[in-house]
């Protein structure tokens, strides 16, 4: 229903429709990676674009680091791989599925909102032209009338200029409808769909090798110690579980 009337708006307001492009690449937002460990993507290694991080007093407090990394999109389900010495190689499955983005756009009191490529058929640009064109000559005819000879030559002037605007409007509706072929050809059709938060399995060895250590137990980061000053560090639940003054969820090991 909003949908509609955010039409029914664009109807009256001539808004400038667009179709919308996508690369055939695209980011994911993997958290929990440590600076040791080895991404790899089709059997290449990659390296994230950037990190998000908090401001200084946060990165102590409750920080949750995440990297970017930017990968072809596939028809076919895909995995990246995760290796770090002293833990099992961490499978991460990418399912490919059709694409939930928009591929077109409108402007409309300077925002720009998004909606389905078959949108761009409806002409906005002309349907708003001719409303505005025969508004402003209702209200010529209702000016002369009125015998208000100042209205009567201002509104024959917008009736004018908005007949005058009745061509690039056509053209820019037409615009619209041949470049549809073209959206549909260039825009990816699917995108991956994963899980973000990464845990590594230690090995028997690097648990056994941590375990010597009091009080302490394994992250994606290492071997720690649960007395460790990180608000967070991700670890298996199980890993985590060795320490009281720490709680799990969704692998983020916080302190309490």
């Amino acid at each position: 229903m909003k949908k509609y009337l955010f039409l029914g708006l664009c109807f009256l307001a001539g808004c400038a429709a667009r179709p919308e492009y996508y690369s055939h690449s695209q980011k994911i937002t993997l958290e929990g990676i440590s600076d040791e460990a080895y991404v790899f993507y089709q059997g290449e290694k990659i390296s994230p674009e950037k990190t998000k991080t908090d401001d200084v007093d946060q990165l102590k407090e409750k920080s949750f680091p995440q990297r970017e990394y930017v990968i072809s999109r596939s028809w076919n389900d895909q995995e990246v791989i995760i290796k770090k010495e002293g833990f099992k190689d961490y499978h991460l499955r990418l399912d490919s599925v059709f694409t939930s983005e928009p591929w077109a756009t409108m402007e409309m009191s300077d925002e720009r909102h998004y909606f389905p490529l078959v949108g761009l058929i409806v002409p906005t640009e002309t349907i708003g032209n001719v409303l505005t064109t025969t508004w402003d000559l209702l209200l010529s005819v209702f000016s002369i009338v009125t015998l208000s000879p100042i209205d009567t030559v201002t509104y024959l002037t917008e009736t004018g200029i908005s007949l005058a605007g009745l061509p690039k409007a056509v053209a820019l509706d037409l615009y619209d409808i041949i470049s549809i072929p073209g959206t549909t050809l260039i825009n990816p059709w699917t995108e991956f769909k994963y899980r973000g938060i990464v845990i590594l399995e230690p090995t028997e060895a690097f648990k056994k090798k941590c375990s010597e250590q009091p009080h302490s137990f394994v992250s994606n980061e290492g071997c720690h110690l649960c007395s460790d000053s990180a608000y967070v560090l991700y670890a298996t639940q199980a890993e985590c579980a060795k320490c009281p003054n720490r709680q799990w969820q969704e692998g983020r090991c916080t302190i309490r």
